[in-house]
């Protein structure tokens, strides 16, 4: 089980009546995953869509690791690699692999 011992959730509304989203998950228990992952349903009547989604890694001393896109979904994805889109259930999700042998990190 993987621990969100901290979430933090920034939003910005743009002019243009969009939203950019920026969420910090700082996790531990890692070991028992390759994978994290959000899924959402996507209400058509209230929003558009996803786009330009990005992930990343934080790093102790404040380095960032930018995650590569993978446009195929995986059950396990590759360590420093994500997937944004629908799912093998048709849920929206976003995906991210991390390092086996990791207990923690903000992501």
């Amino acid at each position: 089980m993987v621990i969100i011992e901290e979430f933090v959730l920034n939003i910005n509304i743009n002019k243009d009546r969009s939203m950019d989203i920026t969420e910090i998950w700082n996790c531990n228990n890692l070991q028992v995953t390759k994978t994290l992952y959000k899924t959402f349903v996507i209400d058509s009547n209230k929003y558009k869509g996803i786009s330009n989604v990005k992930v990343s890694q934080v790093l102790e001393n404040d380095k960032v690791i930018e995650f590569e896109q993978d446009d195929e979904w995986k059950y396990h994805l590759n360590k420093e690699t994500f997937f944004a889109g629908i799912n093998n259930e048709g849920k929206y999700e976003i995906s991210w692999g991390i390092a086996e042998n990791s207990d923690k990190g903000t992501y």
